[in-house]
């Protein structure tokens, strides 16, 4: 069956833009989700929101592509704007939950969750959350036990900056790189060196995997693997941080894989492939610790 025009995403946009219909961005930045163009998605719904201020379905879609992005903080903040004027909305409740649950504070999010189980036990969505919800606590209690036994350790303050120069000196006698980035992945500015199309893959990567991760629940992502014709993509998660490295194909691919985890551990230990809990209050948020 053909799909209507008035859901064709370039009829939508035409239609916007042009003022012919100043409420379709609101269907075109669904569509556009669902295309994971979230850059162009956040522009069409900031500019709708512009002339639509006070429209729920413009701040609960606009809220989705912050979380879709990462930006959990705006994201919430947005939920936080116009859960007053639609309490029952359990699309808006489970974003919340999400942004709550990547932001770490896990009382709020234990309480928005039961109230989810309440209104949808059942709901796919609750069940994943829920999934990573174990995940982040239990995270957390071995945060505050791995911190407690290393509170002796004398620790040396890392900016993302820096790490990625460590690694690029490393590694540069041993590949061809395209790419590579230190992305933290909670908050703070990531490290970028070349072209930044690699790192943004490595991301999506990251994050599809981590869903697929937390629908099986079997714990997170380690490590990942991208090829091409032109290029190698590597994946790496540490703590908190992200590590794309792209470069081009090479025969000696295991020694440059075993170099660049050695590398990557040395500079960001502590467990691998999810989000790491442990709290440094003081930690700047381009900075990681490492043990002298």
């Amino acid at each position: 069956m053909a799909i209507p025009s008035d859901y064709d995403p370039a009829r939508l946009e035409s239609d916007f833009l042009s003022g012919k219909n100043p409420l379709a961005y609101i269907p075109l930045c669904n569509a556009l989700r669902k295309q994971k163009k979230y850059s162009r998605a956040l522009e069409i719904c900031h500019r709708g929101l512009a002339g639509d201020p006070e429209s729920v379905a413009g701040r609960v879609i606009y809220a989705r592509l912050l979380g879709d992005s990462g930006r959990y903080q705006d994201a919430l903040a947005e939920i936080q704007r116009v859960e007053n004027k639609a309490p029952d909305a359990l699309g808006l409740m489970v974003e919340k939950a999400k942004c709550l649950i990547h932001l770490r504070r896990i009382e709020e999010a234990r309480a928005t969750l039961d109230e989810l189980d309440k209104r949808n036990p059942f709901d796919p969505q609750v069940q994943m959350l829920e999934t990573q919800y174990r995940q982040v606590k239990g995270q957390q209690q071995e945060s505050n036990q791995r911190q407690s036994r290393s509170s002796g350790h004398r620790r040396l303050k890392l900016r993302n900056q820096e790490i990625l120069d460590r690694i690029l000196a490393e590694m540069r006698s041993l590949a061809d790189i395209i790419s590579c980035a230190v992305v933290p992945i909670r908050a703070g500015d990531p490290a970028l060196h070349g072209t930044p199309e690699p790192a943004e893959c490595a991301y999506e990567f990251y994050k599809e995997a981590m869903e697929a991760c937390g629908e099986l629940d079997c714990g997170g992502v380690e490590i990942g693997l991208i090829e091409t014709e032109n290029s190698q993509l590597i994946v790496l998660v540490r703590r908190e941080h992200l590590v794309s490295f792209s470069m081009r194909p090479t025969a000696n691919f295991g020694k440059v894989l075993y170099r660049l985890q050695m590398a990557v551990s040395r500079l960001l230990p502590g467990p691998k492939g999810r989000i790491d809990l442990e709290e440094t209050r003081d930690q700047d948020e381009n900075e990681t610790l490492v043990e002298e």
